[in-house]
């Protein structure tokens, strides 16, 4: 019996590989598919390629009011039609599949979502294309999980790994994908998920080099391999600085998107309104919209913008970005944010020169050390951004400054605004991402799925001090009930006394939580 055991349990950990493998495979298919799909709206929506004028500071083709409209009237239709609950909730949604719906996330949310960000950022939509990436990973991850009955109770790992080869594949930082699935989903480095997430992580990143798959927007040409020793005391005031960036554009994004959402506009139409705002805006400066934005970046660190028109391009990107995702474009932050980073590091590297005269790194360092320190508290992973610099640039001098300025942004914004932008979200919708597994799991469960049905139940009622509904929630009881005295509880449903729950049973119940939470995390 022990043998048979060992035997099923290397067949399955061997099936869980092989998935894993599928996966990485999976998700860089369809994320080469996506960005397929993003460069042919691109090119039917724009005479003039988004990147091509932002490069030569061309103005736009007034076909552009009419475009990005139109386009967003297909989003609207696209997210009404297609999306669970007619509303596409971004990348928060997957962080909340994660933990309350036990990594449950549906194959036709991940393509609904990747195809209306693929109109939406072809059109000119200032999002990213790195959220809506990771959420096709997860739900493939959770897709083919359910293939074999074997796998499901490793749903979430599988779950985890579509996200690590989403990441993996964007970027080709394999590395920085098991870490970001481990930081912010798995909530920690678990030796059970470790091997599954890696092959995952690698599978896509080797099948993205080989289907061309590579999202820009990092620049990583440094013309110095050192810093002059004074600039650590500027990386640090750029970490300052990128801190109350990140909590600006956040605290913008909070306000914006429900304010918007509040008015009277049919949610079908209410995208090719947006659209026709974001067009008039573009217009002018193309450089925040769609994928000029990557363009821009690169621009302005290797043809150095002027300062001026970096400081303005900054805090456009942050009110495009909130437009577009309140009026109901489909995308991600990450694309925005690290733009406004480079403009950020850009702008101050500018400034610097112009004050001090001291001589003073490229300035493709100080956009990334200002991509870093942005980055970093919106998404809540500090460690995955410092990583996923050093994949990336392969420049360790270079990641010295960005972690250096990570860790001051992390904590200035830690202590000023609380976590991410994912959890202050999620904490909108009555999750917190601080709480415990045990706890969401009691929150989950009623009284009623652990009493005791007594058949002579009215002999017991004189034993009870307690009375409480058999729909209460496991932590309300436990808030309620704060003595030994007040046990055993009597259970009560539409007046009627249905069973009886004791303190031992609770107490029980409460460890075999905890149990099964340390089992599954590994």
């Amino acid at each position: 019996m022990k043998k048979e055991n060992q035997d099923e349990g290397l067949s399955n950990s061997i099936l869980l590989l092989l998935t894993s493998v599928v996966i990485g495979f999976a998700v860089a298919g369809t994320i080469w598919f996506f960005l397929f799909v993003v460069h042919q709206v691109q090119t039917l929506a724009h005479t003039t390629p988004l990147h091509e004028l932002a490069v030569n500071h061309a103005q736009a083709d007034y076909r552009l009011l009419l475009a990005l409209p139109i386009c967003g009237l297909l989003v609207g239709l696209l997210v009404y039609y297609l999306m669970p609950g007619r509303a596409n909730k971004g990348l928060a949604h997957v962080v909340e599949a994660d933990l309350n719906q036990a990594s449950k996330l549906s194959l036709r949310e991940g393509l609904g979502v990747g195809l209306a960000s693929a109109v939406s950022i072809g059109a000119g939509a200032s999002v990213g294309r790195y959220g809506p990436s990771v959420h096709i990973g997860a739900a493939l991850g959770s897709a083919l999980s359910n293939l074999f009955p074997s796998l499901r109770k490793q749903r979430r790992i599988l779950f985890a790994g579509g996200i690590a080869a989403a990441i993996s594949a964007c970027f080709h930082a394999p590395f920085a994908g098991i870490l970001f699935a481990h930081e912010v989903f798995l909530g920690r480095l678990s030796l059970r998920a470790f091997a599954p997430v890696t092959v995952a992580s690698v599978s896509a990143s080797a099948a993205a080099y080989g289907l061309g798959v590579h999202i820009k927007g990092i620049p990583v040409a440094m013309d110095s391999p050192y810093h002059y020793w004074y600039e650590y005391f500027f990386f640090v005031a750029l970490g300052v600085l990128g801190a109350f960036m990140a909590m600006l554009f956040m605290r913008i994004l909070l306000w914006t998107v429900p304010t918007i959402q509040k008015l009277p506009i049919d949610t079908r139409l209410r995208p090719a309104i947006g659209g026709l705002i974001l067009a008039i805006i573009g217009l002018q400066f193309p450089h925040v919209l769609g994928m000029g934005a990557e363009a821009s970046t690169h621009a302005a660190v290797f043809q150095q913008f002027p300062l001026w028109l970096m400081l303005s391009l900054l805090f456009l990107k942050m009110a495009t970005t909130s437009l577009s995702l309140g009026f109901g474009f489909s995308g991600g932050v990450f694309g925005p944010v690290l733009f406004i980073g480079a403009m950020l590091g850009g702008a101050f590297a500018a400034f610097a020169d112009q004050m001090t005269g001291l001589a003073l790194s490229p300035l493709a360092l100080y956009a990334l050390v200002g991509m870093g320190a942005v980055i970093s508290p919106v998404i809540g992973a500090p460690i995955t951004t410092i990583l996923m610099v050093f994949e990336i640039t392969k420049d360790y001098p270079a990641t010295t400054a960005v972690m250096l300025a990570v860790v001051v942004a992390q904590v200035i914004s830690r202590h000023l605004w609380g976590a991410s932008l994912f959890a202050k979200q999620l904490k909108g919708r009555g999750m917190d991402l601080m709480e415990s597994q045990e706890m969401r799991d009691l929150r989950q469960q009623t009284v009623e799925q652990i009493m005791q049905v007594v058949p002579t139940i009215e002999q017991n009622i004189k034993n009870s001090s307690s009375v409480i509904e058999a729909k209460t929630t496991l932590d309300t009881l436990m808030d309620r009930i704060n003595s030994p005295e007040q046990w055993p509880i009597m259970v009560e449903k539409q007046g009627k006394t249905v069973g009886i729950l004791d303190r031992e049973t609770m107490l029980a119940h409460w460890m075999n939580v905890h149990q099964k939470t340390h089992n599954r995390d590994g």
